[in-house]
């Protein structure tokens, strides 16, 4: 079978690497393209395969010397042949405004008149959504609100993560000019 590989010009003989060297020994990232590595390896008609890992995927990934960014750290990808091995020191910061964000809340009241003195944690009827800046909308809890409850019509302020909006509350005093605090009843 040897001969015939022989006569063929297939080797059999296994060349192992005894070098292997990367074009880059730092990646940084400040957005989510893509970089490459080129491996060159020694002897260059070697038997011996590359073989691409990253010591931390959760950071950046590699492929066939393809690196890709997955969130903010450090990584290092190692290029194994053989016996012999090379590795990059990978850097990852993506922007923030990559991120999705808060851009604006609003806020609906559908609660009706309250009573003179009405404490802010006694409303209902109130809905705050959130809209981020990859156009999606969400209902938003834990927001805080601000203002009093008087007789007219009252000006509430919601604020949450930053942003704030308001909404109005119409006040009407109770019969007799009672202006008991209900939230304490």
């Amino acid at each position: 079978l040897n001969d015939f590989k022989t006569a063929w010009g297939i080797t059999t003989e296994n060349i192992p690497a005894t070098g292997i060297t990367l074009d880059k020994s730092t990646l940084s990232f400040t957005d989510s393209a893509s970089q490459t590595l080129v491996a060159t390896v020694e002897p260059s008609d070697t038997t011996d395969k590359v073989v691409w890992t990253s010591n931390a995927e959760s950071v950046a990934t590699v492929a066939n010397g393809v690196v890709k960014p997955v969130s903010n750290g450090s990584a290092t990808i190692t290029a194994t042949c053989g016996s012999v091995l090379a590795t990059c020191s990978v850097t990852v910061d993506i922007a923030e405004e990559e991120q999705v964000t808060l851009t604006s809340i609003g806020a609906t009241y559908t609660g009706g008149e309250v009573a003179v003195g009405t404490a802010l944690t006694a409303l209902t009827g109130i809905t705050v959504t959130g809209t981020y800046s990859d156009g999606s909308t969400a209902t938003i809890t834990g927001y805080t609100l601000s203002g009093t409850i008087a007789e007219g019509s009252n000006t509430i302020t919601v604020s949450y993560g930053g942003k704030t909006t308001t909404f109005t509350v119409t006040g009407v005093a109770e019969s007799g000019g009672d202006t008991t605090d209900i939230s304490a009843l």
